[in-house]
């Protein structure tokens, strides 16, 4: 089973210099993502031996929250049912009746919509010109977590 912990404000740099790529615009500033490790709302996981990153955000315990994917070494992709498990352990942690994901609709992320189907999402729809990745503004697929425990 893969093996996952919470990081702390001391490792925002390390993160940032792994996932800047793969982050929105206005998040594409260290300054601007380090004090996300400060916000109440806002958890990181370091999945297996730092072989990615699950960030949750707008926590909002006993309701909701989003996820943030990202997996840089190639043998977490094989890893569902323990993405899964990191899932569920979340969402039953902090009573969470929803987690959703939000997938920018590019060439380069059309393999994490077929992973984040893998691990128990399901589909819910398109928002159009919805975020701004690279500097183009980009329709955002939406996805929620449906797995129970």
């Amino acid at each position: 089973m893969i093996k996952y912990r919470i990081l702390l404000p001391e490792q925002a740099s390390d993160v940032y210099s792994r996932i800047e790529k793969f982050l929105p615009d206005n998040l594409r500033n260290l300054n601007v993502f380090l004090q996300l490790f400060l916000r109440k709302d806002v958890m990181f996981f370091e999945v297996g031996d730092y072989q990615g990153v699950f960030w949750f955000l707008n926590i909002i315990p006993g309701w909701k929250a989003d996820v943030h994917i990202v997996l840089w070494d190639e043998k977490a992709h094989g890893l569902s049912e323990d993405a899964k498990r990191i899932l569920l352990e979340v969402k039953y942690l902090l009573r969470l009746r929803k987690v959703g994901a939000y997938i920018p609709d590019t060439p380069e992320y059309m393999p994490t919509l077929k992973y984040v189907e893998k691990i128990g999402f399901r589909y819910e729809g398109l928002l159009k010109l919805a975020d701004k990745y690279d500097d183009q503004i980009v329709n955002i697929h939406a996805w929620a977590f449906s797995e129970e425990i």
